[in-house]
């Protein structure tokens, strides 16, 4: 007579095809363990001389390659309890090496929620152990992007600490506010989207005042030049404390006078303040001024 339980038997045969599956990333604990020997042990009767049957529960891992760059590998280790599949739901950790701890408690949570979602009664193992390698592999490329992020940052956080910094003050024959002017807009659009900080003086001539990474400088000037507004530089001055010695916090713009000029006061004010007032004719292109 066999004492041999229903769930028992469909435990073993469950993961027999596990097993079978995964030959080369299954291993059945402790180390040692088979499954013959485990079904052997169930099916034991009360006057086998080796003892009554015995009932545990099962515990095993997969090992399971993740679809990445380098490799990595997601390790599920699996509890089958006594009362699975019909009254009791499995259990099953994670392990990733390419995951953080809050990364893998993260994981740990979506693959507990696909498990309390499985319906009691079924096997789930292959079902569960399929859903934790997507949600894996989604992690591990998550935490791929967001490493990746912080390498960029920080090697362009390096990159904008060896780099040269300068204000330079850029002079133009024209700059027309407004946006029905299209190269105009373009400046301010090519401006706006670099780091550097400055100052925009709109009229006849227009003066473009810029600081930060000489790169970006150079780069924006291209870019102004694309947009068809020749910017001549006039003046440069270097900034060896970097970010403490920039002048201005954001690009601000100075309106033209109401005669369409350049308000040479508020540049003039400017200047003084940098200790360049005796720049003012060179940098607006009239040297030849008197007074």
């Amino acid at each position: 007579m066999s004492y041999f339980d229903e769930d028992a038997e469909r435990r073993l045969d469950e993961i027999e095809a596990v097993e079978a599956i995964y030959p080369a990333e299954f291993k059945l604990l402790p180390d040692g363990a088979s499954i013959e020997a485990l079904r052997a042990a169930h099916t034991r009767t009360p006057d086998d001389p080796a003892g009554p049957a015995q009932v545990h529960p099962l515990e095993f891992e997969l090992t399971l390659g993740l679809d990445s760059e380098p490799a990595e590998v997601l390790v599920l280790t699996f509890e089958l309890p006594t009362g699975y599949p019909s009254t009791e739901r499995l259990a099953v950790r994670c392990r990733c090496d390419r995951l953080s701890k809050r990364q893998l408690e993260a994981l740990a949570m979506a693959v507990a929620a696909e498990v309390s979602g499985f319906e009691l009664g079924c096997e789930a193992v292959l079902d569960i152990a399929g859903a934790a390698l997507g949600h894996a592999t989604a992690a591990v490329e998550a935490a791929d992007a967001a490493n990746a992020a912080a390498e960029a940052a920080a090697a362009e956080k390096t990159r904008v600490l060896d780099v040269e910094w300068r204000r330079v003050f850029f002079w133009c024959n024209h700059l027309i506010e407004g946006k029905a002017h299209k190269k105009e807009a373009q400046v301010k659009d090519a401006l706006a989207a670099t780091n550097l900080t400055g100052a925009i003086y709109f009229g006849t001539p227009g003066i473009v005042a810029v600081e930060g990474p000489l790169d970006v400088i150079n780069q924006f000037e291209k870019d102004a030049r694309a947009s068809g507004k020749a910017l001549k530089p006039k003046k440069s001055q270097g900034l060896p404390n970097k970010e403490a010695d920039r002048r201005f916090e954001k690009v601000k713009t100075i309106a033209a006078t109401p005669k369409g000029s350049l308000d040479v006061d508020t540049l003039q004010a400017e200047l003084q303040e940098l200790g360049l007032e005796h720049k003012l004719k060179h940098i607006i292109g009239v040297e030849n001024l008197q007074g």
